[in-house]
């Protein structure tokens, strides 16, 4: 009965162990998946970051505008989409911006330089322009203009014609244009927006599978530069796009006749009101700069008078004090 109860005894004690060993094996087994998972998906998450870096740095070597003329691609890497959304729009047009200077002397007339200012303007406004800036001023009693528009691109020569052949032109005193091709750096930055887009779609697709707070933050990080270089090119396209629109004409309008030129007291050029004049001019900078000194020095003294008063009261008061208390 004894030798019984003690084989019982044992196998329990067999079993036990049995099924403990069983159970630290399951345990082992499941911790080890979970931690090829998520090295999975960490090297997915690393992969994928560094596939999108390797994106945003090619984002700078967009083709030039002589690739896009000559239907030549830009090289893709194996990586890259082959759909085109790296590729500079088709299509695309010339961009020059057209600026011009012309001095018009008016005919004397009814109205004569206020008249013509105000033609100027309704010509802006009749080609789909308008008046960016205009001034009116008189100088030895004749009236001068001056005024910037802004008339469509497509405008600017038909827009010079009526300017030359104005009714009220009496000369055409002189003439200036301008031109300048920027339509290399309208598709570079183009091909660039296209590029960094490309990118950010790319790390928006990482960080909805990022699960660490390290990797959704080195996302964040770089969709910030991402977005503010697009802003940056993005502005620099409004702008290009504004200026190649619309060309950019500054009229002056002079009265006719003979500028006036200065008046000369005497051949020689001697006159005491000059001399006069000229001595003032000369003396003024100095005479200024000794008022300054001296009205800076009384505001000083005003201010440091009562200190040094008090300070001198207080002086006599402590050596009285001191010579009662020797004696």
């Amino acid at each position: 009965m004894v030798a019984a109860l003690r084989f019982v005894g044992r196998a329990r004690r067999i079993a036990s162990i049995l099924t403990l060993a069983i159970v630290l094996s399951v345990t082992l087994t499941l911790a080890c998946g979970a931690d090829n998972d998520d090295d999975g998906d960490s090297s997915s998450v690393e992969s994928g970051l560094a596939a999108a870096t390797s994106a945003s740095g090619s984002a700078m070597l967009a083709p030039s505008s002589a690739d896009v003329q000559t239907g030549a691609s830009a090289p893709t890497s194996a990586s890259e989409p082959t759909d085109g959304a790296l590729q500079p729009a088709q299509g695309w047009q010339q961009r020059i911006i057209r600026t011009a200077t012309v001095t018009l002397k008016v005919i004397d007339g009814e109205g004569g330089v206020s008249s013509a200012l105000e033609s100027v303007r309704v010509m802006a406004t009749a080609k789909g322009g308008f008046v960016f800036s205009s001034n009116s001023y008189v100088e030895q009693d004749r009236q001068f203009a001056q005024v910037t528009i802004q008339v469509p691109v497509e405008q600017f020569d038909t827009t010079m014609n009526d300017l030359r052949n104005a009714q009220f032109v009496e000369e055409v005193v002189r003439e200036e244009s301008s031109s300048q091709d920027v339509s290399e750096e309208f598709v570079d930055n183009e091909s660039r927006m296209n590029a960094l887009r490309e990118t950010e779609r790319r790390y928006l697709a990482l960080l909805a599978q990022a699960d660490t707070i390290d990797d959704i933050l080195r996302l964040e990080q770089e969709l910030t530069e991402i977005r503010s270089q697009v802003e940056t090119i993005q502005g620099r396209q409004n702008y290009l796009e504004q200026v190649t629109s619309f060309s950019t004409i500054t009229v002056a309008l002079q009265p006719s006749g003979e500028a006036v030129e200065p008046q000369i007291a005497g051949e020689d050029g001697f006159s005491a009101s000059n001399i006069a004049e000229r001595a003032w001019d000369n003396s003024r900078g100095w005479i200024e700069g000794i008022l300054v000194a001296t009205i800076t020095l009384a505001i000083v003294g005003a201010a440091v008078l009562p200190i040094a008063i008090i300070s001198w009261f207080a002086y006599r008061i402590y050596r009285t004090r001191f010579r009662d208390a020797i004696s």
